[in-house]
């Protein structure tokens, strides 16, 4: 699926099921996926590469629900095990005219 092809995720109602399809739908397309500056700096200071946040997008489960955020989009963390560690990344799923995008605000290392 692509981002044209669906639907205005900021119109939506979404609950945690929902919102990690769209997730996993998105992040199928890593130019879906856009990096923060905040992002890239703990991406660097924890050793997480790029590929390892689309994994953690693509094959992840909702650890902190989905919620709106002040700027009306919608945010959830998903978390997922690899490369012998867990990783949380927290996200958020927002439109613009080309269609719906994720941004990824922060990613986190659990164990």
């Amino acid at each position: 699926m692509n981002r044209k092809a669906m639907e205005n995720v900021i119109l939506m109602d979404l609950d945690d099921v929902s919102a990690l399809k769209i997730v996993k739908d998105l992040a199928k397309d890593s130019a879906n996926v856009v990096m923060t500056h905040h992002n890239k700096n703990r991406q660097n200071k924890r050793h997480v590469s790029d590929m390892e946040i689309i994994k953690c997008l693509r094959h992840g489960r909702v650890v902190e629900s989905v919620h709106r955020t002040s700027k009306g989009n919608w945010k959830l963390t998903i978390q997922h095990y690899l490369m012998h560690r867990t990783i949380r990344v927290a996200v958020a799923i927002d439109n613009c005219d080309n269609g719906n995008y994720l941004i990824v605000v922060t990613v986190i290392v659990v164990t």
